[in-house]
């Protein structure tokens, strides 16, 4: 019995973790197109890199791409080094050393 009840809490917990995932991460990509090209849209491409970072390297490299090029384009060196430190985490998932 409290195998049973230990496997329907943990379920739910584990699918309510994926709700808010998904939530926040359709939130971010209406943010982004929304937002100016400034500081708080490289933090927005940023935010959605890395909630892509385990599951979809392919889209997490290019969003980091965009925010590093963002960030040159506004001399924010805080945003360049998060860029390519989610890009670094692309590659490493993608096996790209």
């Amino acid at each position: 019995m409290k195998h049973l009840l230990f496997f329907i809490f943990f379920c739910c917990f584990l699918s309510n973790g994926t709700a808010q995932s998904v939530a926040l991460i359709d939130s971010l990509s209406i943010k982004i197109k929304t937002l100016p090209n400034d500081t708080n849209k490289v933090k927005a491409l940023y935010a959605l890199a890395f909630q892509y970072r385990l599951h979809k390297p392919d889209s997490t490299h290019l969003l980091g791409q965009q925010a590093y090029e963002l960030s040159r384009r506004l001399q924010y060196p805080l945003g360049e080094a998060r860029a390519l430190s989610i890009m670094g985490i692309a590659f490493k998932q993608l096996g790209d050393y």
